[in-house]
């Protein structure tokens, strides 16, 4: 370290020889790992070599990390395990059938063929050296990753040298140039207990500089030779990809010159662009002129491109999209414009593929094949084999299997307003659908013949959309094995947003979309104040542009109704109404029939034997807590419940395993005793808190019940693991036991080790059925009536898909979404 104003920068130290000597104040050097004859050894330790005592490949514990002093190496090491026997196994490969008709293959198919080869030789003189350590250069990638593990830490008898680690970049855009800043790394501890700082590295500084801008080095000027109007393009290089947010290029000035001025002296400009142009439409060039481009950054700093010289081309302009427009996003919050093109189109393609495919294998080791790189060749047995080349072992290919299968592939090409909901396929007289909007169906077995196959898009309300490019009829040749791929657009198009249709090149770029989607949507941090225009760049691939025209004014506004939920709003509708009519019955007095739950029908025959045999009653509300709908469920039953203990004169016990539930439950039980003109016997001690530990809570409600002998015990509300050590423990004491859950997966638990078993929504159910309420047994009598019209609807859809009407049943789900 090297100390200057507070300040300590860190540098790299150097070795000594093949060696390096530690000093005790470096802390990132350069590492050399080396096996020294027996006879070199002493010379080596006199100079501070370190014998290397073992390897890790994991981060040790920290108190580990204590033991010895850690250094760290710019460098990579791995554990080399020189494996004979991986070297000897044959390796697969791939190569072209033609290449071996020469020497007397018989291959009876065409294309590519699997190999089984033999390792190159510099993998056997790789894996021969033996077991040692290594750094990442000094052998082929692909051989260190297949026998070779990476090193983390080498370790001697004196310290630690970590060869692994992290190494990143965060970029800080909140300076000023020539400022010096200082910075420092904190490493925090996120594992529980968390401290505030784990670790903390020493301070390094850095004064900044404000670079000159990049210049554009991807430019091109495409001319028309007809009209003679440039379409200019730019880019950066690969090397800059993805950094170009960083530069602070402010403006673009073009110049026009003429083709003699290399040095870009003399130009005249002819415009001057922001930052965010790519592209620039240029009329009327002349033939001997030419152009370049000055960039600006913010400080003033500029740089110039080389002279760019038009290249003349036949100017083609690509298409505008049909019905081109920006509307309002419908059922947003107002924070959503979409541009949108047509027309609607349905692209696809098909494979045909074996079935059964068989594999064939043919041992050519005796012939002298060996593959270097992309060819075959034959050596004689006494010829010298190349570094490179892999002997051929064995060579295998399929052939069909003698059955087909079509699968079609597809894409729907439409926006929201085209309601396209499917594609449908016709082929052979037999139709099909994707449903699950997966993109292929799949024909299963075909004859091996040549068909046509017929597709179209059907709309939500059932219809066929009837433009041509919503429609499809291919020719299948299902005789041979071939696929023809789904033909893509070759347009991309640049959409911009602006508030000025008089500026264009104040436009703000919005996004990209490819010519396979007709639709772009924009969204808004927060509502604009202003009316916003659009215009759209179609490029083609030769770099061609088209220019929309200007669409607007438009500003995104809200939705009071969101139309994709219509189903859901109808269904609501429909709930309230029919609740709302047998509540009102219910009021006026009509009795309505309620299926007896058998669980409920028995409460009173396990309280009537608790109070024969005189021994208590245990409720147990569940381990869930009280916004949980079967704890709230648990409690109206549990009144009912302690109305009859009352009555009887029982001793009920409500053991809680949340203190919210406990108190609600008390000011239940409460409540129950003085509408029974018993309030003498209620007991708020039999109402208390356990533990809110699950296993902790089921052990002292299994001891209570068998210290108590409870006669009767009720267990309605949330359960889980703890359901059945409730249920035996009480089936041991020979009580009457009553469950009931809403959770599935303890149902099996109460069903077998209880008496009588409340199922499900049997459990809301039961609050209703006992309570008499009107305004419950109104809302049950709703459900039960909504539950038969779904049968209904489900019936309805069944019989609407079996006759081919997908769009019914795919309507509700799409339109539900």
């Amino acid at each position: 370290f090297q100390a200057e104003d507070g300040i300590r920068d860190v540098e790299r130290s150097r070795g000594l020889g093949d060696v390096y000597k530690r000093q005790e104040d470096d802390r990132l050097f350069d590492l050399k790992v080396f096996k020294p004859k027996p006879e070199e050894l002493d010379s080596f330790i006199s100079l501070g070599a370190e014998k290397i005592v073992r390897v890790e490949f994991e981060v040790p514990p920290e108190k580990k990390l204590k033991e010895l002093p850690n250094y760290f190496c710019d460098e990579e090491y791995y554990q080399i395990i020189a494996d004979q026997e991986i070297a000897n196994r044959p390796q697969p490969a791939a190569s072209k059938t033609t290449l071996f008709q020469q020497y007397g293959v018989d291959i009876p198919v065409e294309g590519k063929v699997g190999l089984q080869v033999s390792a190159k030789s510099t993998e056997f003189e790789f894996v021969q050296k033996g077991n040692r350590i290594i750094p990442a250069q000094q052998g082929p990638p692909a051989l260190i990753a297949k026998y070779g593990k990476q090193i983390v830490s080498l370790v001697t008898e004196k310290a630690r040298y970590t060869v692994k680690y992290d190494d990143f970049a965060l970029p800080d855009r909140k300076t000023e140039p020539g400022k010096k800043y200082v910075y420092k790394i904190r490493l925090y501890q996120v594992k529980k207990p968390i401290k505030k700082v784990f670790a903390e590295s020493d301070t390094v500084g850095i004064v900044p500089k404000d670079e000159p801008p990049f210049a554009p080095t991807a430019t091109s000027a495409l001319v028309d030779t007809v009209d003679r109007n440039v379409v200019m393009h730019f880019s950066y290089p690969k090397s800059l990809a993805g950094l170009e947010s960083f530069f602070d290029n402010h403006i673009f000035v073009l110049y026009k010159t003429d083709i003699d001025d290399t040095l870009c002296e003399r130009g005249m400009v002819i415009d001057t662009i922001d930052a965010s142009w790519k592209a620039k439409l240029i009329e009327g060039v002349d033939i001997d002129e030419a152009f370049y481009i000055e960039v600006f950054d913010i400080a003033g700093q500029s740089a110039r491109t080389s002279l760019i010289v038009p290249v003349d081309s036949k100017f083609k302009n690509p298409p505008i999209p049909e019905n081109l427009r920006v509307v309002d996003f419908p059922d947003d919050n107002g924070l959503k414009l979409s541009v949108r093109w047509d027309p609607p189109t349905l692209a696809a393609g098909y494979k045909v593929e074996d079935i059964l495919p068989k594999t064939k294998t043919i041992n050519v080791e005796d012939k002298n094949l060996y593959l270097m790189k992309d060819t075959v060749i034959q050596l004689p047995d006494t010829a010298e084999i190349p570094v490179n080349a892999q002997k051929i072992l064995t060579v295998s290919y399929t052939i069909p299997g003698g059955q087909k299968s079509l699968k079609v592939l597809y894409e729907i090409r439409a926006n929201p307003a085209d309601k396209a909901l499917y594609p449908e396929f016709e082929l052979n007289g037999l139709k099909k659908v994707d449903l699950d909007e997966t993109g292929m169906i799949k024909f299963g077995e075909v004859e091996e013949r040549e068909y046509v196959l017929n597709g179209w898009i059907v709309t939500k309300s059932g219809k066929v959309l009837q433009n041509p490019e919503a429609q499809v009829k291919l020719s299948v040749d299902a005789t041979q094995i071939n696929e023809i791929p789904i033909e893509s657009s070759p347009y991309l198009y640049y959409i911009y947003r602006g508030i000025d249709p008089e500026r264009l090149t104040t436009f703000e770029y919005r996004g990209i979309a490819t010519g396979d989607v007709r639709e772009f949507v924009d969204d808004y941090d927060k509502r604009p104040d202003d009316d916003y225009y659009y215009f759209v760049q179609v490029v083609a691939p030769s770099g061609f542009m088209n220019t929309s025209k200007v669409m607007g004014p438009i500003k995104p506004g809200q939705n009071l109704f969101n139309w994709n939920k219509i189903v859901v709003f109808l269904s609501m509708l429909v709930l309230v109404g029919v609740a709302l009519y047998f509540i009102y019955h219910a009021k006026k007095g009509k009795k309505f029939y309620i299926r007896p739950i058998a669980g409920i029908v028995h409460i009173e025959e396990a309280l009537g034997r608790a109070t024969e045999m005189g021994k208590p009653i245990i409720y147990v509300t569940g381990l869930g807590y009280i916004s949980e709908l079967a704890t709230l469920a648990s409690i109206t039953i549990l009144g009912r419940v302690a109305k009859k203990a009352a009555e009887y004169q029982s001793k009920l016990l409500v053991p809680c395993y949340d203190p919210i539930v406990m108190i609600v439950a008390q000011e239940t039980v409460r409540n129950a005793y003085m509408d029974e003109g018993r309030p003498d016997l209620y007991d708020e001690e039999n109402i208390y808190y356990i533990a809110a530990q699950q296993f902790a809570y089921a052990a002292a409600v299994a001891g209570l019940m068998i210290r108590e002998q409870s006669a009767a015990n009720f267990f309605i509300g949330k359960f889980f693991a703890e359901s059945l050590i409730l249920a035996e423990t009480g089936a041991s004491v020979g009580a009457i036991q009553v469950a009931g859950t809403d959770d599935m997966t303890q149902l099996p638990f109460f069903i077998t080790a209880c008496d009588y078993t409340i199922i499900g929504e049997e459990l809301y159910a039961a609050s209703a059925y006992m309570s008499k309420d009107p305004m419950q047994q109104g809302s049950i009598k709703a459900q039960d009536f909504i539950k038969v019209l779904e049968m209904i609807i489900i019936v309805l859809g069944t019989a609407a898909a079996t006759g081919g009407l997908w769009w019914i049943a795919k309507a509700f789900q799409v339109l539900g979404e």
